[in-house]
């Protein structure tokens, strides 16, 4: 009798400790922003992307604003076809921070690529349309899960 009443306060003290951590789990979001870019100005934007993108979004990771960035180019867009060609990712620790007043958002921009806001914005989409944009709830990602230039991500 005293065995079964030790294993079940076990059992017990068990799933309740396990019930609290997942209550402490900060919940994470990704925003995703599915873009076309035509087939004259992939050259041009990679290059862009490549070198100031990256910087901005080195900057906003530094300074804690998003966890993580990625752009993903389609290998294949399924049926119906896709109207989009790329999708942009940025993961957040927790909600999205609130929108940057224009003179720290131009700081940023500045500081990480040389260019304000507006300039920046406006190069960006002279090579790009944005047909459409999703932010999601993360409910579950493998510990490590780590995605590097040259990976293949398959998407259902």
């Amino acid at each position: 009798m005293t065995r079964l009443v030790l294993v079940t306060v076990a059992a017990v003290s068990l799933l309740f400790g396990t019930a609290a951590a997942f209550a402490q789990q900060k919940i994470n979001y990704r925003a995703s922003t599915y873009i076309k870019i035509a087939p004259d100005k992939e050259v041009a934007a990679m290059e862009f992307i490549k070198t100031s993108g990256i910087k901005l979004n080195q900057e906003m990771v530094s300074s804690g604003r998003i966890a993580s960035y990625q752009l993903l180019r389609i290998a294949y867009s399924g049926v119906p076809v896709a109207d989009y060609n790329y999708v942009q990712v940025i993961d957040f620790e927790g909600a999205p921070p609130e929108e940057m007043n224009f003179a720290a958002r131009d700081q940023l921009y500045s500081k990480g690529t040389g260019q304000g806001y507006a300039e920046y914005q406006q190069k960006l989409a002279s090579f790009r349309s944005v047909v459409g944009t999703a932010l999601s709830r993360v409910e579950a990602s493998a510990p490590g899960s780590q995605l590097s230039e040259g990976n293949y991500v398959r998407t259902a």
